[in-house]
């Protein structure tokens, strides 16, 4: 797939399934990988920066995840999709 929502969601899918080190971990890594260049279009899309900060939390990368999680929360504190999204991570 070439949308980054889509890998985030079957790395999802395999994290759920019991493959928390496995290719989830892989997908979790392509889908921010995609995301980061989908940010580069859209650097204030607040639903965006959660995800991708959930993703590299996921992929075991914390330290990478916080900053994207912080400015996504900034930008939409009240929006209930980015605060879930900021939550998974």
């Amino acid at each position: 797939p070439s949308d980054y929502a889509l890998w985030g969601a079957l790395a999802s899918a395999h994290r759920w399934e019991g493959d928390a080190a496995g290719k989830a971990k892989e997908l979790f890594e392509k889908a921010a990988e995609m995301a980061e260049a989908a940010r580069k279009g859209d650097p204030s899309n607040a639903k965006l920066l959660a995800l991708l900060g959930g993703w590299y939390a996921a992929a075991g990368k914390s330290q990478k995840s916080l900053p994207f999680l912080r400015q996504a929360l900034a930008l939409a504190p009240d929006d209930g999709d980015t605060s879930i999204h900021a939550g998974e991570g």
